[in-house]
């Protein structure tokens, strides 16, 4: 009885061990199709060059937080 018990635990492990491998390949292909090339940049300024608080286009973008004793001084 322990022989074909243990026979069973083997075939059960190296059919976790064909699964995962299958798993990992996979999922590494998947990676690898979703991960092709850089997609083209969508937002067309009109050739102005983005500068954060320093351009037409960049105005609000970055604005310094002020600090809360700044806003209630005494």
């Amino acid at each position: 009885m322990q022989y074909r018990e243990l026979r069973k635990a083997i075939r059960n492990g190296w059919i976790l061990w064909v699964l995962a491998a299958i798993f990992i390949v996979l999922m590494t292909m998947f990676v690898r199709k979703m991960g092709d090339g850089d997609t083209p940049p969508t937002w067309d300024m009109g050739g102005e060059s983005f500068v954060p608080a320093s351009s037409t286009y960049g105005n609000g973008y970055f604005l310094p937080v002020s600090q809360p004793s700044e806003r209630s001084a005494p």
